[in-house]
């Protein structure tokens, strides 16, 4: 007989650890079960998240969706994509916008500081000190 990954042959831990002198009493009969029980849930719940995981599409998958060809003539619509289109088609909007739009956005942005501006001064200049709040120290 050949000592294998056999579920037969296979020795539980808890009879390792006894017989070591790890633990101080033999495994019992209940407690070998409850062990068979627990590794019986962690096989299940361990197959559940492998479904899970399989259902999930991959980023490695090839995409579902017809992706355009490569544009080999000067009018086709990726060149030139305003000429097929309709200014009032639903969910198509140009992505500029009007002059007025431009205008009423910039009147509502709030100045940003720009951060190739460098501050003149050493860091510290505006530093203040912050009060003093002693802790208690521990006994």
């Amino acid at each position: 007989m050949t000592c294998g990954a056999n579920e037969d042959n296979r020795i539980p831990a808890q009879w390792h650890q006894w017989l070591r002198y790890v633990r101080h009493d033999a495994p019992t009969i209940e407690e070998q079960q409850q062990d068979l029980l627990r590794q019986q849930q962690i096989k299940h719940l361990a197959r559940l998240a492998d479904e899970r995981w399989a259902s999930k599409p991959s980023y490695l998958d090839k995409p579902q969706t017809q992706q355009p060809g490569p544009a080999t003539r000067t009018s086709d619509l990726t060149f030139h994509p305003g000429a097929g289109q309709k200014q009032d088609q639903a969910g198509v909007r140009n992505a500029v916008g009007s002059q007025a739009e431009i205008s009423d956005k910039a009147s509502k942005t709030t100045t940003v500081k720009n951060p190739w501006i460098k501050e003149t001064g050493p860091p510290s200049e505006n530093w203040q000190p912050e009060s003093w709040t002693p802790t208690a120290a521990p006994r």
